[in-house]
């Protein structure tokens, strides 16, 4: 086994800003209106006061439509406690834990006042990437909602069934491990992506991962289970020279095999680093459609 020399950091940098929309707010539950004000009133708020009314609607907003500055302007009334409870329901739909708001009611006091730290730092969370990332794709989740469509959607399936054709689609694709810890220096799955559209009866799940001190074997789990599980053996010299590793074997990478016939139509895999002293970190989720 190479010995692991170097350290390094791995940032996880992603902040989808959704364009802004005036007019109706919409939630992620619900619709709600400001009866013929406009957006630009409300953000002014010269109509409004802090109450449990606009409360429910500034936790309502939803982060895919509108922007953090434009979230911050709205819950700019709030004290910091119901700016950190608002902003938790919008972003991640969740009150927050008690460590979670004393921490970042302490962070807003320290940096006098500036409160855009907060919306970034959850917009990098695993948990948003996965609920922006469901609501783009939800009507494909959803099943056809007439009769005819029900109908011809069926028949199509039985018909690629019938001739032995697999597909599916990648809905949600995503690394897990953002940052170094005490088994993981840095990982990641480089395939499939989001919106991959597999057309072939089995398929290679690919990656990398440096791990530190215990050799792991990476699974991957389908409803609990363990379908596959491989160890790490691929040469990625790549790796070596961009994170400044020693390495003869270079031995950083993964592929484990999938087979799409024993896919159920919808469900999520899981990709697990199966450490040596017996630690399991998740590594990747992969969410998909068969049809």
């Amino acid at each position: 086994m190479d010995p692991l020399i170097g350290k390094t950091d791995l940032f996880f940098d992603r902040d989808p800003i959704a364009n802004s929309r005036s007019g109706s707010i919409k939630s992620q539950k619900h619709s709600q209106s400001f009866d013929g004000k406009d957006f630009a009133d409300f953000l002014k708020g010269s109509s409004y006061q802090i109450d449990s009314e606009l409360f429910a609607l500034v936790s309502s907003l939803d982060p895919m439509e509108f922007s953090d500055t434009e979230f911050l302007t709205a819950a700019k009334q709030f004290n910091d406690e119901d700016f950190v409870r608002a902003i938790y329901q919008a972003y991640l739909n969740r009150e927050p834990g008690n460590s979670e708001l004393n921490f970042w009611i302490t962070e807003i006091k320290l940096k006098k006042g500036s409160r855009i730290a907060l919306p970034i730092a959850l917009r990098k969370t695993v948990h948003f990437t996965l609920l922006s990332q469901a609501s783009k794709k939800k009507k494909i989740f959803n099943a056809p909602n007439n009769f005819f469509s029900q109908h011809l959607f069926s028949a199509l399936k039985i018909f690629r069934k019938y001739l032995g054709i697999q597909s599916i689609e990648i809905i949600i694709s995503i690394n897990q491990v953002i940052e170094q810890n005490e088994f993981i220096m840095a990982g990641f799955m480089d395939q499939p992506k989001t919106g991959d559209k597999i057309k072939t009866s089995t398929y290679m799940i690919a990656g990398w991962l440096i791990w530190k001190n215990y050799p792991p074997t990476i699974r991957l789990i389908s409803n609990e289970t363990v379908i596959n599980e491989v160890p790490i053996q691929v040469r990625r010299p790549d790796v070596t020279n961009a994170y400044c590793l020693e390495s003869k074997t270079h031995n950083w990478g993964f592929k484990i095999l999938l087979n799409i016939k024993d896919l159920s139509e919808r469900g999520e895999l899981q990709l697990q680093a199966n450490f040596s002293n017996h630690q399991i970190v998740n590594f990747g989720l992969i969410q998909y459609i068969k049809y």
